[in-house]
């Protein structure tokens, strides 16, 4: 790879670990803000286009999952961000960690998006709503499928490092 091609992409790296950090704390101010909307008693609200609903469930208990479902994306965003970060670098070693985390931390906030809200319903709702139902859709299956994929991604840039190394110890 020539020295323009680096540069290229190293810049490309810094422009998306800036914008998944503007994303990440953006995903913040969405869940403080939704999440004192939902404890304030405001069942059903509109504010600047963002609809805050709280599913049938009380207001601490809908503000609870929010959190969880921000916090673990989040915490994915944080990963994807310091995977970026050592391509932006230029370190090869490490960076299938970072996008394995994404992964991870994805997964588990779509998980909990598609299964909290349902079980919190079951178990802290009132009388006539205790029931567990899902409501999927095409696109929840779709990002669990994405985040199997970068799992893959990332095993197979592990196997990638391992024997570009074991091929330098030959040689």
């Amino acid at each position: 790879m020539d020295q323009d091609e680096a540069a290229r992409i190293n810049r490309t790296a810094r422009i998306l670990r800036l914008l998944t950090l503007f994303m990440a704390a953006a995903m913040v101010i969405v869940m403080v803000f939704g999440s004192w909307v939902l404890i304030a008693g405001a069942p059903e609200s509109d504010f600047f286009s963002v609809a805050i609903s709280n599913g049938g469930l009380p207001g601490w208990a809908a503000a609870a999952a929010l959190a969880l479902v921000e916090m673990l994306l989040i915490i994915a965003l944080l990963k994807l961000a310091g995977m970026l970060r050592l391509i932006e670098q230029g370190i090869v070693a490490g960076r299938s960690s970072g996008l394995r985390g994404f992964a991870f931390f994805l997964f588990l906030s779509v998980l909990s998006a598609m299964l909290l809200p349902p079980m919190l319903r079951l178990f802290v709702g009132s009388e006539s709503e205790r029931q567990f139902s899902l409501d999927l859709t095409g696109s929840d299956f779709l990002i669990l499928l994405i985040t199997g994929l970068l799992f893959l991604v990332a095993r197979l840039l592990d196997e990638s490092e391992r024997l570009s190394e074991e091929m330098r110890q030959i040689v």
